[in-house]
């Protein structure tokens, strides 16, 4: 599903509230790009995580603001191209329903 979404130039993303350093142990196995996967990060110091978390949070309004930064990023190196956010999924309403109610909220181009 995945690959056909970018066989039609659909990029995806992934964001989740587990770490960011498995999250993106993942990219590997689904063909994307490690920089399309988002997790809670931390600071690294001397090669070493630390317990200083980076922000936005990848969990619950968090999650918002995480996809909000990933679209402003795309639409800086684009500046002729509109972002539609086509879908969003997750698997608990604490941690995901404040980002699946954003995405259901935007209006797309033809309304």
């Amino acid at each position: 599903m995945l690959n056909t979404l970018v066989d039609n130039n659909i990029r995806n993303y992934i964001i989740s509230a587990s770490a960011d350093v498995f999250v993106k142990a993942a990219a590997p196995t689904l063909a994307m790009k490690p920089e399309q996967f988002h997790g809670i990060e931390v600071e690294i110091e001397d090669g070493l995580l630390t317990e200083k978390l980076v922000l936005p949070v990848t969990w619950a309004d968090g999650k918002t603001a995480k996809l909000k930064s990933i679209v402003e990023e795309i639409e800086r190196e684009n500046p002729s191209k509109k972002v539609i956010i086509l879908a969003a999924f997750g698997n608990s309403y604490s941690t995901d329903g404040h980002f699946m109610k954003y995405v259901r909220e935007q209006q797309l181009p033809i309304g």
